[in-house]
């Protein structure tokens, strides 16, 4: 997500935005495997299977760890920040729907011609008017049908966008602190997972807040950092369910904005600090085209393969492996510098007040 052009940037949390950009790529390339019933087996013809194991079995991990990086760059973006809930909201808003609307009329056009063609979709099967009428309102998160259809990456997108409402309308438009913001709803949010089970809107609402807690603890003494923990291991445990995630999370986002704020702090007498933010910077940027071009790209790789009559085997996944990142990430730059920037500048210029 994007940041205010007056902070700087935090680099390491770019970074691993990427990163977690690509995990979720890994995760889906089992789209292009042979036709296995075992998941274990298709990743044994996978490249690179030793190195790459996790991310092609368990490469959603990216998802809450998305939601939770998110939450802390929102709060070091708007915290003693004088924006409205209006600009925050279309700022918000002008950054994620162009490129999703963009994608959803690609996708739809990919899929009907792989029905009219090959009489079956490709990958996902939900391709109905209400998934579409969803997807198009960006609502395909409170749906399960809907999330499995079209361009079903972006369901976790709508619900962090409902995550956005509740923070933004109660952090600043009423001016409610992001601590007690942040542990006020990840414990609420355990609770309800206990009455109700896990849904995506209130799963991503917990870890926005637990990455906004990794934010503040950078500020608090140890002591009231070891007690953050232990609540939210506890709320998780005794209310929700025990989750070593919610640990990783608090870890991992905890120290990437240490270091990235170290990195700031001495970036300003370091050319080579300053080139390494501004590449990370990059980087980070990208996630968002990454996580909407993979899927129609892997749609279109995988006609132009039928087309070109060449089998899918262990012989051919390291040069799809390949080709599938490069005109991902390809697409995402160009999409990025000609098309995303320039409608969210246009759409934040007439809605903001």
């Amino acid at each position: 997500m994007t940041q205010s052009p007056m902070k700087s940037r935090l680099a390491f949390l770019d970074l691993t935005r990427f990163v977690l950009a690509l995990s979720i790529m890994l995760f889906h390339f089992r789209n292009f495997a042979p036709g296995l019933s075992e998941l274990n087996e298709k990743v044994s013809h996978f490249p690179a299977n030793n190195l790459l194991k996790f991310f092609y079995v368990s490469g959603d991990f990216a998802v809450p760890m998305f939601w939770a990086i998110s939450g802390a760059m929102i709060t070091y973006t708007y915290q003693n920040n004088d924006s409205s809930f209006r600009n925050f909201f279309v700022n918000r808003f002008a950054r994620l729907y162009p490129l999703h609307i963009v994608t959803l009329v690609i996708v739809s056009i990919i899929q009907i011609y792989s029905r009219n063609q090959y009489d079956t979709f490709l990958i996902y099967d939900g391709n109905n008017w209400r998934s579409f009428l969803l997807h198009l309102l960006f609502l395909p998160g409170f749906s399960t049908s809907a999330a499995l259809g079209f361009n079903a990456p972006i369901w976790s997108v709508s619900v962090e966008l409902f995550t956005y409402l509740v923070y933004g309308a109660l952090c600043i438009r009423f001016k409610v602190t992001a601590i007690k913001f942040a542990i006020l709803n990840f414990f609420v949010t355990q609770f309800i997972f206990l009455v109700s089970g896990r849904h995506p809107v209130f799963l991503c609402l917990s870890y926005f807040c637990l990455g906004i807690i990794a934010y503040e603890m950078r500020k608090l003494s140890p002591q009231k950092n070891i007690a953050l923990v232990i609540f939210c291991v506890l709320s998780s445990c005794l209310l929700g369910r025990p989750s070593v995630l919610v640990i990783v999370t608090l870890v991992v986002v905890f120290f990437n904005i240490k270091l990235s704020s170290q990195l700031n702090v001495k970036k300003d007498n370091s050319v080579l600090l300053r080139k390494i933010e501004k590449i990370t910077g990059e980087l980070g940027n990208l996630t968002y085209g990454i996580y909407l071009w993979h899927i129609p790209i892997q749609m279109l790789l995988v006609i132009v393969l039928r087309a070109a009559d060449i089998e899918i085997n262990d012989n051919s996944l390291t040069p799809i492996l390949f080709s599938w990142l490069v005109f991902t990430i390809l697409a995402s730059w160009l999409s990025l510098r000609w098309f995303e920037r320039r409608l969210k500048a246009m759409i934040i210029n007439r809605l903001s007040s």
